[in-house]
């Protein structure tokens, strides 16, 4: 990722060039190799260059296109430039020579704003049309890459991070204590809504037009109308239409100025990504670091029932069936909550929801970096796309009148009579049902009303929460928390990836991208496999009682029955937090007084429900489903404490 910024002033005053090197020395930590500035009058460009791929290097930005008329910045990626130079007649030769952001320039001067929904991969740009005097910018449709900006009475300033906006010194760095209040609740669905004062985000697939006469965001791409039904002669025809998506797209992402690694768990999702690649890459002669967490040497070994906790066995008979692929486990041994935290908030401007699981990022990354690796790639997106488990397949089959079909599904959950109607009830009365049904539910287990159940669930001071209308927020976004299930699955998955925590996923993905140098990638992303998961039915996720049987059918073969069909169906991700938090808990007692003493964290954070949790902190790792500790504690809790630190870090309180 590089980094990318702007200052326009709307009254037609140039641009100082001290004011635009601040922005571009600001940004310097995302593009550390080269930083730039272009005065253009009224307009000024910042680019600092990070080579992310081989035509990366040595490329010129901004640039320029349509006779002088367009100059633009542009940080992204575009995986399928030989479709677009096929349609713009370049040839191979002429397109090794072009890098992704000569390559956009060419598209924009050919279909303007249109060219956007053309492109797959990653991207956001800044273009400014001199014949026009107008600015656009642009954001990926999945939001994988940020862009902020600030409006001022005569002057617009963006670039892809806070810092490069407050360099300018004139824009107080002031917490937005709205959006801290959303994040203390997990409701991340304000999407413009940044976690600074007067500093707005760009959404995701939406573009910013800006002249001298105003300054307006539209959405320039909607997923629902993007989605078309998918219907083939067979069962084996879904298989190998995923199989040539999934192809397609993990060649793209190879594409890499250095060495390729990997995320790799004992999942479906990552590890589809990584026999994938590993096995394009042995094509080729090469091979594949795969990087795996495993718990820390003095984990207690618990877990839920239904979920295990060692990735071990699971990707050591991945490894065995690939021997492209390098495996290497990493126990992150000896880190903890507090493992670089203050570097990370510096970089990516923002506490991390799930901040505990960032442990072992760090420690990946770090021995990625060591290996001088440039691309790792991912699975985050599996379970919203080919990795699917097709939980809407019951309320499906009960609006299509197959009765018959319904009673087979739910029966294949059960064992007893008992069950089936648990089924039943679960999968089919709950969603479909009223939400008063659901509230009745909800009472008769002791789980409250429906207008106080949000504060089981988060950490936040309930009179603040009020103040900050968190309940109306959360119902008018359609959050729900842990509450009654949509009646369509899938508009679940929809709504997280297009307006959830999906739009905090590129300031995070940036900021670990500076703090190692290498670019993160996630194969599933890919728009075209998006929009075909979402039109495939639902009936070839889930059939016969067996979830996720598409990715289980197109894996058959590739990765072992032991990691298809694993008894325990579920990996809990830092399942050992309880030895990481328990030795950290002279420092979280420490940091709980200090928000406790602080007026403005005290105020926001709920520190007395914290303290009691701590001073009755557990002797084991919480196994019991039903004890909200199991959540709580190893996700609220430090992401409160995170929030708390960002708060005080923004504010210059003095910290350890």
């Amino acid at each position: 990722m590089s980094g990318i910024g702007v200052i326009y002033h709307r009254d037609g005053r140039p641009v100082r060039r001290d004011d635009i090197e601040r922005v571009a020395r600001a940004l310097a930590m995302y593009g550390p190799e080269k930083q730039v500035v272009r005065l253009m009058g009224p307009v000024a460009f910042a680019y600092a260059h990070f080579t992310d791929t081989p035509e990366a290097r040595g490329q010129e930005q901004p640039v320029t296109g349509g006779a002088g008329r367009h100059t633009m910045v542009f940080n992204g990626r575009l995986d399928n430039r030989d479709e677009l130079a096929s349609a713009l007649g370049i040839d191979p030769p002429s397109l090794r020579m072009l890098s992704d952001a000569a390559l956009a320039m060419r598209c924009w001067e050919q279909w303007g704003t249109d060219t956007l929904n053309k492109w797959i991969g990653e991207f956001v740009l800044i273009n400014w049309d001199k014949a026009e005097q107008r600015l656009i910018a642009a954001r990926h449709q999945f939001g994988y890459r940020t862009l902020h900006y600030h409006l001022g009475q005569d002057r617009l300033v963006m670039a892809s991070a806070p810092k490069g906006i407050h360099a300018l010194g004139d824009v107080p760095r002031k917490i937005d204590e709205q959006k801290i209040a959303d994040a203390l609740c997990q409701l991340y669905t304000d999407a413009e809504r940044t976690y600074f004062v007067g500093i707005k985000r760009v959404p995701a697939a939406s573009l910013l037009i800006a002249d001298h006469d105003k300054v307006e965001t539209r959405q320039y791409y909607q997923l629902e109308e993007h989605v078309r039904e998918v219907r083939y002669a067979s069962d084996d025809d879904y298989v190998e239409a995923a199989r040539e998506l999934l192809e397609a797209s993990v060649k793209a992402m190879l594409r890499s100025p250095g060495p390729v690694g990997t995320f790799m768990s004992g999942g479906l999702d990552s590890s589809t990504i990584a026999v994938t690649a590993a096995r394009q890459l042995s094509g080729q002669g090469g091979r594949l670091p795969a990087f795996t967490w495993v718990p820390e040497e003095g984990w207690d070994g618990r877990t839920e029932k239904h979920c295990y906790g060692d990735e071990t066995p699971y990707v050591q008979a991945i490894a065995a069936a690939h021997p492209a692929l390098d495996l290497n486990l990493v126990n992150a041994e000896g880190l903890g909550h507090y493992h670089k935290q203050d570097e990370l908030l510096h970089a990516a401007e923002m506490p991390i929801r799930n901040a505990l699981n960032v442990t072992w990022m760090h420690a990946i990354l770090g021995e990625a970096k060591r290996r001088g690796i440039k691309v790792m790639l991912e699975g985050t997106m599996g379970n919203m796309t080919l990795s699917y488990r097709g939980d809407g397949v019951y309320t499906h089959l009960w609006r299509e009148r197959e009765l018959r079909r319904l009673l087979k599904e739910i029966g294949c959950l059960s064992r007893h009579p008992i069950g089936f109607v648990r089924n039943a009830l679960s999968n089919l009365v709950w969603p479909l049902g009223p939400e008063w049904l659901w509230a009745l539910k909800e009472r008769l287990r002791g789980r409250g009303a429906q207008s106080t159940r949000w504060l089981r669930y988060v950490t936040i001071d309930a009179d603040y929460g009020r103040r900050m209308r968190i309940p109306e927020r959360a119902r008018d976004s359609g959050f729900n928390y842990f509450g009654k299930a949509p009646a369509r699955a899938r508009d679940l998955w929809s709504w997280m990836l297009t307006r959830h925590a999906a739009s905090e996923m590129g300031d995070m993905h940036q900021g670990l991208a500076a703090l190692y140098g290498l670019d993160m990638r996630d194969p599933f992303s890919n728009r075209k496999m998006i929009e075909w998961s979402f039109g495939v039915p639902e009936d070839q996720y889930h059939r016969n009682g067996q979830g996720r049987w598409l990715i289980k059918r197109l894996m058959k073969g590739v990765l072992p029955d032991s990691v298809l069909f694993k008894p325990k169906n579920i990996g809990r991700q830092t399942s050992d937090w309880h030895l990481r938090l328990t030795r950290d808990l002279p420092r979280i007692r420490e940091d709980l007084k200090a928000l406790a003493e602080d007026r403005d964290t005290a105020g926001m954070i709920d520190v007395p429900r914290l303290q009691a949790l701590v001073d009755d902190w557990p002797e084991h790792t919480i196994t019991d489903g039903a004890d909200d500790r199991r959540f709580f504690l190893p996700v609220n809790l430090p992401l409160a404490l995170q929030a708390g630190r960002f708060v005080q870090r923004v504010k210059g309180t003095n910290l350890p």
